[in-house]
C-alpha cells in the first residue's frame, strides 16, 4: 500500500493581489522611480545654476566692460576710437556714478555726477545736455557772427553780421528813440493804444493788416495763427490751419 502526501503551498504575495492591485502597484513604482529621476535633474541643474551665476561679475564689474576673450577680439574692430568719440564716452562717464549699483538705483548711477556737479543758472528753471549742447552752439554762433567780415566772404554772411551788429549798437538804438518804430506803426494802420480817439476803426480790416506785416517783413501769427498741416481725416491731403495767434510773451 502507497501512501502519498499533497502539499499545499501558500501563494506568493504578487498572486494574492487582484488585478486591480496589481496595476496601482506597477503605476505607483513607476510615479517614485520618476520622482527620483526628476529629483536628480533639478538637483545637477540647481547645483550648475549656482556654479555659473558665482562665476559671473557683479553688475558693477559687466558694465566696466567685462567681456568674453572671444568677444574682445571680435568687437575691437567695431571700436570708434576718433577724438569725438573718445570725448563723448568721457562725457559720459564723467556724468555716470559708478559707486551706485544699477540695480539699486539706475537713475542715479547713469545720471548722478551730472545732478551733483551742475549747477542750474537763476534765468532757468532746468537744465539738461541737450539745454547745455544748445548753450554751448549759441556761444560758438555768437564769436562765428562778432569777427570782422573777411573780403572774399560771401554776401549772406556779411549782412547777417551787420545786421548783429546794429541790434547790439545801443547807443544808436537809444539816440534813435522811438521814431523809426512809430513810424512803421504808422504805415502798418495805426494802433489806438497810441492813437486814442484817433484812431480810424472803420479803415481797419485785419487782412488788410495782415498783408501789412507781410510786406514789412513780419511774422504773419500775429492776428491769427496761420499754418498748413495734415487732414486729420486724410494723411495725404494739407489744408490750411487757423488758429489763435500766440500772446508773445
Amino acid at each position: 500500500m502507497t501512501t502519498s502526501q499533497t502539499v499545499i503551498k501558500n501563494p506568493t504575495w504578487w498572486r494574492r493581489r487582484t488585478l486591480m492591485e496589481r496595476y496601482c502597484t506597477v503605476l505607483a513604482a513607476a510615479a517614485i522611480f520618476l520622482c527620483g529621476v526628476l529629483t536628480i535633474a533639478l538637483s545637477v541643474l540647481y547645483v550648475r545654476d549656482t556654479q555659473r551665476a558665482e562665476s559671473m561679475p557683479s553688475a558693477p564689474a559687466a558694465l566696466d566692460g567685462f567681456v568674453t576673450p572671444q568677444e574682445k577680439e571680435a568687437n575691437d574692430k567695431d571700436i570708434c576710437l576718433t577724438p569725438g568719440c573718445v570725448y563723448a564716452a568721457a562725457e559720459i562717464l564723467k556724468n555716470m556714478n559708478p559707486d551706485v549699483d544699477p540695480c539699486d538705483n539706475f537713475y542715479e548711477h547713469v545720471c548722478g555726477n551730472f545732478i551733483k556737479d551742475t549747477i542750474i543758472p537763476d534765468d532757468k528753471s532746468s537744465l539738461t545736455l541737450f539745454s547745455k549742447i544748445d548753450d554751448t552752439l549759441t556761444d560758438q554762433l555768437r564769436m562765428v557772427i562778432e569777427e570782422p567780415s573777411a573780403e572774399n566772404e560771401a554776401k549772406p554772411f556779411r549782412m547777417a553780421k551787420s545786421l548783429y551788429k546794429a541790434c547790439m549798437n545801443k547807443t544808436q538804438i537809444e539816440a534813435a528813440g522811438l521814431d523809426h518804430i512809430k513810424e512803421i506803426v504808422k504805415r502798418m494802420g495805426g494802433w489806438p493804444v497810441l492813437e486814442g480817439d484817433l484812431w480810424d476803426e472803420g479803415s481797419f480790416t485785419w487782412k488788410d493788416t495782415t498783408y501789412k506785416f507781410k510786406d514789412e517783413g513780419f511774422s504773419i501769427d500775429y492776428l491769427i495763427d496761420f499754418s498748413i498741416t495734415t487732414d486729420y481725416k486724410n494723411s495725404t491731403i494739407r489744408v490750411i490751419d487757423l488758429d489763435q495767434a500766440s500772446l508773445s510773451l
